[in-house]
């Protein structure tokens, strides 16, 4: 609490300054310094700390260097909430010879009220101190870093507080804390529970507790555990404010509004207090009472000296947020500067003080107060969304634009950030709460252009178009002539394949203002969304040549290319981009997909490397980009332990922004192998976004591979509550299959199927059949399948390797070429049709085997399938170091032995031929061509005895 009364603190203002107290007398006085410090000490430990001011004021005057009296003045101050005034004090004691094991505490908690975590960290260290002391100081470092937004420090911080003090809550709590900040909210929760375990009553405790379920949005569940710390701790103030926070973010105004009462009554002069039952008030209706209440907020506030509020941070904000209120947008300005200037890398006040700059419409000091917040918050919504109205109004579209954007794409990660209610009702996944809201919204405000771009934004997430294209015309009604809602406009009638008509909005945008860059990138987009692929060229290179410096445009060029087929021109305009800014992720990330696609691993791994090494200016989202490529690239190299630890840090480091990340680095995981961080990854997704169920059956999956069949189970039937039939079923299938019970497997399929013809579950048929041994039922379910489902490639495919292993080589030849005349055919499909032309002695498999080669160059297989064609057909260097490669890949395979010796045979190498026969033979029991390397390893024996 800030002030306890009125009366007392007028009292006390009347102390602070040295003309209120006594004349300093000539020469110190020990005797009566040590007697005003006695009575000072009794007052301070009976809570009476404005007497023992006095006191202790008194006992310095009378003598200036009487060491106890400046260290317990400070402790007074600190109490009082007067951080400059106790470290003032402090300073004076450690000049005259304080032990510092006395002060260190203190002086940290001082830097703490002042907000000021960079000299806290710079003065306050572990020491000669004992367990204890040193304990709360790493700690107070840790909560510092934490601060300072350096989570890493202060977790490091945090466990070596731990490793001092075993089971010390503070840290703890803190580890708990860094881990809530990242987004880990299942490890937080097992922290806080351990917690819990050994301090059950412990307020800070369960306030953390409940701190967790607010970020969540777990309203209900947040307010228990707020009040579980008020059941140990009645006046603990921060659970009382975040109870009541609790029920305003909720949208439980009325209920906010009778626990703030009850704080108000208690603590009358308390600003906060008022402030926060003002602003309860006014969203209740009560706009009269809620005027008179955030006027006498104000009042309080009027009767503290200037250096106080500018002392105390969260005063010098609050004063801000009240004269605001008030409309006294002058001492609002003035508070609100003074705050930014003290505190740079606070993004709340700079968007209050934007906000009031956008009222005067002065434009400028508005977009230049907030875009240095991009540097700190790059995804925080409230700064994207105030820049892009502040850009709109200055008609600067292409900023306006990608502000914008940038909000829409963070929004659906963008947990609890949000004033808008329907915004917020958005964000937590209550679409139909939070669309009217925002419907209305823009109904009452023509220019909340802002809440309407995201309101499409998010109905087109939701492939919603008919809603999205309704609130796009409501918008275009109200601003007709406004290129960015009319960009808007057009861009959601691309999304619902009004494309005819998208292309009229955007050239009707253009007609208005013809250098409208967004209008004009969009309508290249469009020549590529109907692959006209000249043209969109042609328009992109001319707006590269206006606009040098747009490398976005180098990304669009590529995109062209890559639809072309001309990966390697695709790749030059990458690496031009990627070159021209090394930071610019966008660029780099996809030039490690290329790289990849293209066989070029290490000049993949190079790049993914160096942009870990450099950092980038958006290190929200980015720095999750760059490890998933990196682990990509580790992955395609055969360094799959390095990739599972760059995946897990991925993961872990994925917070609010970039949740929606880890259901590709899940894949990814699994596919390295490491099904326990997979897991992991889903798990964290679900604890922030819980009752998604693409998550659920994700993890299910994962949990069936992992063999963890009762979590399955329990998964299975969770998602069976929510009504997912056809899911349900196919995986309670999964679940048979992992416990061997086939023929229930099937059961669970065929029942999939008669609801809807599902090619995987279909695949899953074949597939079970074959496992109980039943190969005719299952070539004759896959071909029933085809014949009704023509257009069905999956099973097309299926049903063609099924011919293939049989060796039906004609009837095989008949369905993959069918895929490749339907334009369907993968890397597999040209290098199975390469075999068959290969075993057939058709000229056409070598074309086939390439045509394999160049989509996936680094599959075993394939490079076995085109080595051996160039054996066969003389070129056996060439076809050697195919086959050498692909040994190198999979080792264990002895037809690709067999393959290496015909060709070190044909070279005139047959000792070296005649040991891989050997190996072949030896380890390849039953492969195709055992028999054929058989007769070569005798006819090889037979040679050698010539030559001997």
């Amino acid at each position: 609490m800030l002030i306890t009364s009125i009366a007392k603190y007028l009292f006390l203002l009347a102390l602070l300054y040295p003309h209120t107290v006594l004349a300093i007398t000539s020469e110190p006085d020990p005797a009566e310094s040590a007697s005003l410090y006695e009575q000072a000490l009794m007052k301070f430990h009976s809570g009476e700390i404005d007497i023992s001011v006095i006191h202790l004021k008194n006992a310095l005057q009378a003598d200036p260097s009487f060491l106890a009296g400046h260290v317990l003045l400070g402790r007074s101050y600190l109490e009082q909430g007067y951080a400059s005034l106790a470290i003032k004090e402090f300073k004076s004691a450690l000049t005259l010879g304080a032990d510092k094991s006395l002060l260190v505490e203190h002086l940290a908690r001082a830097y703490q009220l002042q907000r000021n975590f960079k000299q806290l960290l710079a003065e306050i260290y572990p020491g000669n101190y004992g367990k204890r002391l040193n304990a709360f100081i790493l700690v107070a470092r840790g909560e510092a870093y934490f601060q300072l937004g350096r989570l890493g420090k202060a977790r490091l911080e945090f466990a070596d507080a731990e490793k001092v003090d075993p089971g010390n809550v503070d840290a703890l709590l803190g580890i708990a804390t860094v881990l809530l900040r990242q987004a880990r909210f299942k490890e937080s929760d097992e922290l806080i529970n351990r917690v819990i375990a050994l301090s059950p009553e412990n307020p800070a405790v369960w306030y953390t507790k409940g701190a967790l379920y607010h970020a969540l949005s777990k309203f209900e569940e947040s307010r228990k555990f707020y009040s579980k710390a008020l059941e140990f701790s009645p006046g603990h103030y921060q659970a009382k404010l975040a109870r009541a926070g609790v029920l305003m973010d909720d949208g439980n105004y009325q209920q906010a509004e009778k626990d703030l009462y009850l704080l108000y009554k208690k603590s009358p002069e308390d600003p906060q207090v008022a402030y926060l039952l003002a602003t309860t008030l006014r969203q209740n209706g009560s706009r009269k009472k809620a005027s008179e209440i955030m006027k006498e907020a104000k009042q309080h506030l009027e009767i503290l000296p200037p250096e106080i509020i500018n002392d105390h941070g969260p005063t010098l904000f609050l004063a801000g947020l009240i004269s605001y209120d008030l409309q006294e947008y002058q001492k609002a300005k003035s508070y609100l500067t003074s705050y930014v200037t003290r505190f740079p890398q606070e993004v709340r006040p700079r968007i209050v003080l934007a906000t009031i700059y956008l009222q005067e419409q002065a434009l400028t000091k508005a977009s230049k107060l907030l875009e240095p917040a991009l540097d700190v918050a790059s995804n925080d919504i409230q700064v994207l969304l105030l820049l892009g109205d502040i850009y709109m109004r200055k008609r600067e579209y292409f900023k306006a634009s990608e502000m914008l954007e940038r909000a829409a794409r963070v929004l659906p990660e963008n947990v609890g950030l949000m004033t808008s209610r329907g915004l917020n009702d958005i964000i937590r996944g209550l679409h139909d709460k939070g669309y009217p809201k925002l419907k209305e919204a823009l109904k009452r405000d023509p220019q909340a252009g802002a809440a309407g771009f995201i309101l499409v934004t998010s109905l087109l997430k939701e492939e919603r178009f008919q809603e999205a294209l309704e609130v796009a015309r409501l918008l275009r009604g109200k601003s007709p002539d406004n290129p960015l809602v009319l960009n808007l406009v057009a861009t959601t009638q691309v999304e619902a394949g009004m494309l005819s008509a998208a292309r009229n909005t955007y050239l009707r945008t253009l007609q208005l203002v013809p250098d409208f860059y967004p209008g004009q990138v969009n309508l290249a987009k469009l020549e590529l969304v109907e692959r006209n692929l000249d043209k969109a060229e042609e328009q992109f290179l001319t707006l590269l040549e206006q606009w040098p410096d747009r490398l976005h445009l180098m990304v669009e060029l590529a995109r062209v290319n890559v639809l072309r087929g001309s990966l390697d021109k695709a790749i030059r305009w990458l690496e031009k981009a990627y070159r021209t800014d090394r930071q610019f992720f966008g660029a780099g990330v996809r030039l490690v997909d290329l790289y990849l696609r293209t066989g070029k691993n290490l000049e993949a791994l190079r790049i993914a490397q160096e942009m870990k090494s450099n950092g980038g200016r958006d290190t929200q989202g980015s720095d999750i980009q760059v490890l998933t490529a990196l682990g990509r690239a580790q992955l395609s190299t055969g360094d799959a332990l390095s990739a599972s630890i760059t995946f897990k840090k991925a993961s872990e480091q994925a917070s609010f922004q970039s949740l929606s990340s880890l259901s590709e680095i899940a894949e990814l995981q699994s596919i390295a192998g490491d099904l326990d961080g997979a897991i992991y990854s889903v798990e964290k997704f679900i604890a922030a976004y819980p009752g998604k169920d693409a998550a659920l059956i994700q993890l299910i999956g994962l949990q069936l591979k992992r063999g963890r069949l009762d979590r399955a189970a329990v998964g299975i039937s969770q998602l069976e509550k929510g009504g997912s039939t056809g899911v349900t079923e196919r995986l309670k299938g999964d679940l048979k299959v992992a416990e061997g019970d086939l023929q229930a497997a099937l059961q669970h399929y065929l029942l999939v199927l008669e609801a809807s013809p599902v090619s995987s579950v279909a695949a899953r048929v074949s597939q079970v059949y074959l496992m109980l041994g039943k190969k005719d039922e299952a070539l004759v379910f896959v071909e029933g399948w085809v014949e009704r489902f023509p257009d069905d490639d999956m099973l097309r495919e299926i049903l063609a390797q099924g011919y293939l292993s049989l060796g039906r080589l004609d009837d095989a030849r008949v369905q993959f070429e069918s895929l490749v005349e339907r334009g369907r055919a993968g890397a597999l499909v040209y290098n199975n049709l390469a075999i068959i032309y290969n075993t057939q002695k058709d000229l056409r498999a070598e074309d086939f085997a390439r045509k394999a080669y160049g989509l996936d160059p680094d599959r075993a297989s394939i490079l076995d399938t085109l080595g051996w064609v160039l054996v066969k057909k003389g070129d056996s260097e060439a076809g050697l170091r195919l086959l050498r490669n692909a040994f190198a890949r999979a080792s264990t395979n002895p037809e690709i032995r067999y393959h290496i010796a015909v060709a070190l045979k044909q070279l005139g190498r047959y000792e070296e031929a005649r040991l891989e026969l050997e190996a072949a033979v030896k380890e390849g029991v039953g492969f195709s061509e055992l028999e054929n390397a058989r007769f070569l390893l005798k006819e090889l024996e037979q040679l050698g005895v010539q030559k001997q």
